[in-house]
């Protein structure tokens, strides 16, 4: 295992002994099972209790870690690493995720004749689920050439790909980021995305122009275009929370009017995982 927090511009590095990171990670808690808050009730004449509601609350990991080498002091450049909120990457097995996170609590202390510095780190995250480290993506609009090679006329040059097959392989739901490139209309530009998968649809009607890319930040809940922001051209029926991806295979549409044969557009998601374990055969 190894787990690197960033902050600030600097690092934390920790790896479980195989690796060459300055820190020796000995014991953690909180990479797995998510303890959740739960709303209850309890009803005269009635065993036991109700549960109304619940929900995870933030997510505390807790880190035991000594210096790899004896006499080597690290706290001054780990105090200043983690004085600011920051990012806990975690390496296990084949699975890289991160946390956006802030050091809530450190405990400092010497070991083996006061020749070895272990620390205890905790970590709060406020976002309680790990998130793949390597966004995926895929195309979703683009012009492909169907000329290889020699051909006979008369031929079709090229077709428009409308459309994808988006595949989330995490334990949850997720919100994209959908980026479109090429816009470029004199009559106005209406545009649609759709998940035909869950129903959910996406509108905007952008006024005539010529556009950088058009990203849809469906996490932060916004869409812009450079420094501008188009969230206001999203028609008054499109919710940009209900449109998110399932799990497993997701079909994506994308309809544009009148715009450039240059247009492409892509989608790029990160995996949400309710652990940063990945299991392996025993």
């Amino acid at each position: 295992m190894e787990m690197i927090f960033t902050g600030a511009g600097s690092a934390v590095r920790m790896d479980g002994g195989g690796g060459g990171a300055p820190l020796k990670i000995l014991k953690t808690e909180g990479l797995g099972f998510l303890p959740q808050n739960a709303v209850t009730a309890s009803y005269p004449f009635l065993s036991g209790q109700r549960t109304l509601s619940r929900s995870p609350g933030a997510r505390l990991i807790t880190v035991s870690a000594e210096a790899a080498r004896g006499g080597v002091s690290h706290e001054g450049a780990i105090a200043a690493a983690v004085h600011y909120p920051g990012r806990l990457e975690i390496v296990h097995g084949g699975r890289r995720v991160y946390a956006e996170c802030y050091v809530s609590g450190m405990d400092v202390t010497r070991a083996v004749g006061g020749q070895f510095e272990r620390y205890v780190f905790q970590f709060t995250c406020d976002y309680p689920y790990f998130r793949d480290s390597v966004p995926s993506g895929t195309s979703l609009f683009r012009r492909e050439n169907y000329i290889k090679g020699r051909f006979t006329l008369p031929k079709v040059f090229s077709g428009r790909v409308t459309g994808g097959l988006v595949r989330v392989t995490g334990d949850r739901e997720v919100l994209p980021r959908i980026t479109v490139n090429g816009l470029d209309g004199g009559d106005g530009l209406p545009l649609e995305i759709v998940n035909a998968t869950t129903g959910a649809a996406l509108r905007l009607d952008l006024p005539a122009g010529e556009y950088g890319p058009v990203v849809f930040d469906l996490w932060n809940g916004r869409i812009y275009s450079g420094q501008t922001d188009l969230t206001k051209y999203l028609d008054e029926d499109s919710f940009m929370s209900d449109f998110y991806l399932v799990r497993g295979d997701n079909r994506l549409e994308i309809k544009a009017m009148d715009v450039s044969v240059n247009t492409s557009a892509s989608v790029t998601f990160e995996n949400e995982y309710y652990s940063a374990w990945e299991d392996s055969d025993a």
